[in-house]
């Protein structure tokens, strides 16, 4: 790591990574077709989202923070259950 992915070890335990990307990661395979959802969400290829999911890559801190709102979104969606 350098730089940036540095600082993302810095400011988040390892422990919060991994569990958020853990939580992304079983949120993508619950449906097909959702890596490309949180892609788009955040501006990146699926290749990318797969590599940090994976922990081959640590995003630079501008997709740290994206990822992190991206999965309170989720959350929140899922707590309030489906829309009727």
């Amino acid at each position: 790591m350098n730089g940036i992915s540095d600082m993302i070890g810095r400011m988040a335990p390892p422990d919060e990574v991994d569990q958020l990307m853990s939580e992304l990661l079983a949120w993508r395979r619950a449906e097909r077709g959702r890596g490309r959802e949180l892609a788009a969400a955040i501006g990146v290829t699926e290749q990318v989202v797969s590599n940090w999911l994976y922990r081959r890559k640590t995003p630079s801190l501008k997709y740290w923070l994206a990822l992190v709102a991206f999965a309170k979104k989720q959350r929140r969606s899922k707590s309030r259950g489906p829309a009727l």
